[in-house]
């Protein structure tokens, strides 16, 4: 009762507080495995849920990442500035869940300058090493249960807490290359891009469809959805569209 009166006392998130009452979470109690046969030991489980998503996320592209060119003159890379580092932690969201360090978005915001020099230094560091320290790489996984069988690991969402510091980073990055990637993005693509829509494709599609129908002319079309798409992608395939 104490955190509730707090939380609503100081404007807090509900649904930061829901995570740390634990309220709505649900725990795995049997999973099936690879034979079909369900178990409810929950080492077992785990051992599952491993191997599933091991199985998943490897390539069978023997790709080397090293072979990406990189720049190896550091005035091409201009250091992070304070202002780029202000600008992605502003679109972050408070009551966001943290990584593996617990550092949290709210911590990072109520840090006020001297967090952000701070992270501006870093930033810049990382760029031109070319690497980014370890636990970055590391990530809390929950899995959110989609719809479906409860005991098949294809009904569930894997999301990955990653650590905050390392979100922020890559934001400023993003920044940093929007403009590029905008310009090179044919008009056909709606999704994941500021002041297109896919209720634009939809209402092409309604008009195709209602003049080949008016006009008594013959339509096709097919409607393509790739299982675990995202997660199949071949990193390879990104660093080949990247070069070119």
């Amino acid at each position: 009762m104490e955190r509730i009166q707090h939380a609503l006392k100081n404007g807090g998130s509900v649904k930061a507080l829901k995570r740390k009452l634990g309220i709505g979470k649900s725990r795995m109690y049997a999973l099936r495995d690879k034979e079909g046969k369900i178990t409810t030991n929950m080492d077992r489980i785990v051992k599952i849920a491993e191997e599933f998503y091991r199985d998943l996320y490897s390539s069978p592209d023997n790709h080397d990442l090293n072979t990406i060119r990189t720049s190896s003159n550091p005035d091409d890379t201009p250091p992070v500035m304070i202002e780029e580092v202000r600008k992605a932690l502003e679109s972050m969201q408070r009551g966001k869940a943290a990584g593996e360090d617990q550092v949290t978005s709210d911590l990072l915001k109520d840090g006020g300058q001297i967090v952000l020099e701070k992270l501006a230094t870093l930033f810049t560091r990382c760029l031109l090493a070319g690497r980014v320290p370890e636990s970055w790489k590391n990530a809390n996984i929950i899995l959110i249960h989609k719809k479906g069988d409860d005991k098949d690991l294809k009904n569930y969402r894997p999301i990955s807490l990653l650590s905050v510091v390392y979100k922020l980073f890559t934001k400023v990055i993003a920044n940093r290359v929007k403009k590029t990637l905008e310009f090179n993005q044919p008009k056909e693509q709606a999704g994941f891009r500021t002041g297109y829509s896919t209720i634009d494709h939809i209402h092409t599609i309604n008009q195709v469809i209602e003049k080949c129908s008016e006009y008594n002319q013959p339509l096709y079309i097919a409607f393509i959805d790739y299982e675990k798409a995202f997660d199949s992608v071949e990193i390879s395939a990104v660093a080949q569209a990247l070069r070119n």
